[in-house]
């Protein structure tokens, strides 16, 4: 009996983790591929390895403003010519690419406030300009960079070569950051 319970410890672990990567692998198969234009690439991770968070340069349409709360928000992605827009997912609106910023495990943080141009006040002093809105939010997600490609994918970023992400957008709304490439040239 002891043996057995000693087998079926040893086995459990990896058979949940076999089970673990069909299912992720099976979700993989059937997602759709995009490839969104990128920019704002930080440094290298020390603490992460080999990792680059990419700034994600798609079109912003709708109010994508409650993007920036803790909860995340749901976008509908749209191929639009060359390029790709992101638009607040509205209930009853038809979306045949539905993103979740929290699943997805995307960085989303508020965009920087547009420069305003205070006006001095009539007949006094000038009063204190109010403060401006902020601008649209931003979106950033991490891929692995293969130590093989490193180097040229860190020169062709360092020279401002155009570059896309190419990702998996699966049925559930996850986007799974697949490889980053140059962008296709016309």
């Amino acid at each position: 009996m002891i043996r057995w319970l000693r087998l079926l410890a040893l086995l459990g672990p990896v058979v949940a983790l076999a089970l673990l990567v069909g299912w992720r692998e099976t979700e993989l198969r059937g997602a759709a591929e995009w490839r969104i234009p990128v920019t704002g690439v930080d440094p290298l991770d020390q603490l992460r390895g080999r990792h680059l968070t990419v700034q994600l340069d798609w079109r912003l349409e709708g109010p994508v403003g409650d993007c920036t709360a803790d909860g995340g928000c749901t976008l509908c992605l749209e191929q639009r010519a060359a390029a790709v827009v992101a638009r607040a997912d509205t209930p009853g609106r038809a979306c045949p690419a539905r993103l979740e910023t929290r699943r997805s495990r995307l960085t989303v943080w508020p965009g920087v406030p547009e420069a305003a141009t205070p006006g001095p006040a009539e007949g006094g002093p000038a009063a204190p300009a109010p403060a401006p809105p902020p601008g649209p939010p931003r979106f950033a997600a991490t891929v692995f960079v293969p130590e093989a490609r490193a180097d040229a994918i860190d020169a062709a970023l360092r020279d401002g070569q155009p570059t896309v992400l190419v990702a998996r957008l699966t049925r559930s709304g996850r986007l799974v950051a697949d490889r980053l490439e140059p962008a296709p040239r016309g």
